[in-house]
């Protein structure tokens, strides 16, 4: 998975290769990236995001898929208000003060990828 972390509207870090998604981390979060190689702009896509504003202590995040622990991460991150955009990456764009710019959607090669997974799950499912 690849995440895009935006701190404040000053701050942006990819996190790369992971297996969980940043928020998990909760509160530590902050404290791991605190010496971690900033970007001025993030303009890759990404399947996951936070965006952590600590004046207001709230953080928002998404993801492009499930989240069977989705509506447990405030227990995470204890006096912060957590919003869960689920798949709304745009919400993340908004919030970041231009930090985070995702290259524009694809819709064509988008809608390919789709069909193109779906034609496999169907061969998988009747030649197991």
């Amino acid at each position: 998975m690849v995440a895009v972390v935006t701190v404040g509207s000053d701050r942006c870090y990819v996190v790369a290769n992971v297996a969980d998604h940043p928020i998990r981390e909760g509160t530590s979060l902050l404290d791991r990236l605190a010496d971690g190689p900033e970007q001025a702009v993030c303009r890759m896509p990404a399947e996951a995001g936070v965006h952590v504003d600590p004046v207001r202590r709230r953080v928002g995040w998404w993801v492009l898929g499930a989240s069977a622990e989705a509506y447990e991460m405030p227990q995470r991150w204890p006096g912060w208000t957590v919003e869960f955009w689920q798949d709304r990456w745009e919400e993340h764009v908004r919030r970041s003060g231009g930090r985070f710019q995702p290259p524009p959607v694809d819709r064509e090669r988008a809608l390919a990828e789709v069909r193109g997974a779906v034609a496999h799950r169907r061969e998988t499912w009747t030649h197991p």
